[in-house]
């Protein structure tokens, strides 16, 4: 990270979510919103302005959903850590996720104190999974060689 404060780029198209995130990491000095879009086609350009540490990626976006948007940033912009953040919490779409490069994934349901708990966590090039994600999934990770090593 480039300074002392992780950058957090939101992308989601429910305004309440990102006016409850906004507001959650306000709480936290640590961590500022430095954007957000709700749109899955306008996440490269204003990723790439912004640059955030931590972008939380809605994995429902209108335009281009959120795993072919986790694709090309990580293929175009990789520095920011991916938090997805979605209300599907089945294996398939986690593994989608961690395979399209996303370093997290919590459900929208989480609360803030674990929404907090993961940004601080794959901001450190940790993976986090959030609450309800099933663990079986890190077993298909390892079968497929992906690698993953640290998990809440």
């Amino acid at each position: 990270m480039s300074d002392e404060r992780i950058k957090l780029f939101l992308a989601d198209d429910s305004e309440i979510i990102v006016e409850g995130i906004t507001a959650m990491v306000a709480q936290d000095a640590c961590v500022h919103v430095v954007g957000h879009c709700d749109n899955g086609l306008e996440v490269l350009d204003k990723v790439r302005a912004a640059r955030p540490d931590v972008l939380v990626l809605d994995i429902s976006l209108p335009g281009m959903n959120g795993l072919e948007v986790c694709r090309l940033v990580k293929a175009e912009v990789p520095e920011p850590f991916i938090l997805m953040l979605s209300m599907h919490t089945n294996e398939q779409c986690v593994l989608d996720a961690l395979q399209s490069g996303a370093s997290g994934y919590i459900a929208k349901e989480s609360v803030a104190e674990e929404f907090c708990q993961a940004v601080h966590a794959i901001s450190r090039g940790e993976v986090y999974l959030g609450q309800g994600i099933p663990r079986s999934v890190l077993d298909r990770m390892d079968r497929t060689g992906s690698g993953v090593s640290a998990v809440h």
